[in-house]
């Protein structure tokens, strides 16, 4: 079904003669429903993972993002712009690891790109596409996500540890 924009009323029905017409007061959009779409989405799209069928995930998720995209280009409240933001940078990650699981690690990291410039500390999706890089022997940009991951503190010193030898590792034995 159709998820319309709805527009919050910026006047008041008392407003004075003289005051701004309504057509030269940009209208908010309500991004309520949006994000609760989005959210119906996701939750959708987390049942299908634990089911392991990454397609309908990734449909889902690609869903969510499809209905807030809705409010691009339009005046939204601060805090819902960044529930926005916040849930569709989690979208994104979501089909990371979707496209990780199916081993499509090059679509992997095109999604974790999309997660990190909506939130460049996404620490999911930076770990995600550091696996991805990893497993595509680009290791030298694995490290830079690892890197990202302990200046964040984004997971256990020891396991960064033994990623970032391991990964090394694999680096110096390409160099070879």
């Amino acid at each position: 079904f159709s998820h319309r924009l709805f527009v919050r009323s910026s006047r008041s029905k008392t407003a004075m003669a003289g005051d701004q017409t309504a057509e030269d007061q940009p209208q908010v959009v309500d991004c309520i429903p949006l994000i609760e779409a989005a959210s119906k989405q996701k939750v959708l799209g987390n049942g299908a993972v634990k089911q392991k069928n990454f397609a309908q995930a990734i449909s889902a998720y690609e869903s969510g993002i499809a209905i807030l995209d809705k409010a691009d280009g339009h005046p939204v409240l601060r805090s819902e712009g960044e529930q926005m933001v916040t849930l569709k940078a989690t979208l994104y990650s979501n089909i990371a690891q979707c496209f990780l699981s199916q081993e499509l690690y090059r679509r992997a990291i095109e999604a974790a790109d999309s997660c990190l410039k909506l939130d460049p500390d996404h620490l999911k999706a930076l770990h995600r596409r550091s696996l991805a890089f990893e497993a595509i022997h680009s290791y030298q940009a694995a490290l830079l996500d690892l890197q990202a991951l302990r200046r964040l503190q984004g997971l256990s010193i020891e396991t960064l540890d033994q990623r970032e030898a391991a990964l090394k590792e694999k680096q110096a034995n390409v160099e070879r």
